[in-house]
């Protein structure tokens, strides 16, 4: 059930098992503690390739966050991506 679970408390609604609704609710602030912690992460990461000159840029779910499409706790995150230039090429090609 890995990330499902927030997603599927807040789209769907099995009334006949509370059983059920009751596991993802409680899915949900491990979801949201989650998420906090990666966005700390994401501050210490910032921080120090800033501090060493690497240029590096969140991407996925990290990126989507930032650009506000969703809340904490709504997409699951168990991992960071990142795109990391190598040192020496170029971002955009010449010409």
């Amino acid at each position: 059930m890995h990330g499902v679970s927030s997603l599927l408390y807040r789209a769907a609604r099995w009334p006949d098992a509370p059983g059920w609704m009751e596991f993802l609710a409680e899915q949900r602030p491990h979801t949201a503690n989650r998420h906090v912690r990666i966005l700390d992460l994401l501050e210490r990461l910032d921080e120090s390739t800033g501090r060493r000159g690497i240029p590096a840029m969140a991407l996925k779910g990290a990126a989507l966050h930032a650009l506000g499409l969703y809340s904490a706790g709504d997409r699951p995150m168990a991992d960071v991506d990142l795109l990391v230039r190598r040192p020496g090429t170029l971002s955009v090609p010449p010409g």
